[in-house]
């Protein structure tokens, strides 16, 4: 690795710890907290969906309400929402509408939609970021030899409905 190439990724894992392996740190002293706050904003932002008002996700205020009012769910119970989601452009399963989809390949029956939504994407990202500086930080220079990336095309195809 040349030395603007280590100097980039030293500049990269710093700016890591300094701001999301320290949030990240923060957050894990008390978990249930924070992933109360994390379901609470995910109700916030899905209320005005068909499947958030049906469930009156408006008025859920603590796990325990969210337990008891929003049943466990399988793909199948989905499947109407995001179909209609992606087919007309409404909020049903989502208030975003999703960038892309996720599809299975159908073994055990029809293949699946996976919405993927943009602060999904974001997520993702951030996440690849920690796991690049915690990998650095339990084996130095992890990342000094060559890699081996294995990718996939950006699109591998589009709905009807041109999303990908």
């Amino acid at each position: 690795m040349d030395k603007l190439t280590r100097l980039l990724l030293w500049c990269k894992m710093r700016w890591v710890a300094l701001t999301s392996w320290r949030d990240l740190v923060q957050r894990a002293k008390d978990p249930r907290r924070h992933q109360l706050q994390l379901l609470m904003s995910i109700l916030r932002r899905n209320q005005q969906t068909s499947f958030g008002k049906e469930r009156r996700f408006d008025s859920i205020d603590s796990y325990t309400s969210f337990a008891e009012r929003v049943e466990v769910q399988d793909y199948e119970s989905l499947r109407p929402y995001i179909e209609k989601q992606e087919r007309e452009k409404t909020p049903e399963l989502n208030s975003e509408n999703p960038r892309l989809y996720a599809q299975t390949s159908g073994t055990t029956g029809d293949p699946k939609l996976v919405p993927i939504l943009g602060h999904t994407v974001k997520n993702y990202k951030s996440s690849q970021g920690l796991v690049t500086y915690a990998n650095s930080v339990a084996c130095p220079g992890v990342y000094g030899g060559k890699v081996l990336a294995i990718t996939s095309p950006h699109v591998e195809g589009r709905l009807e409905t041109g999303t990908a």
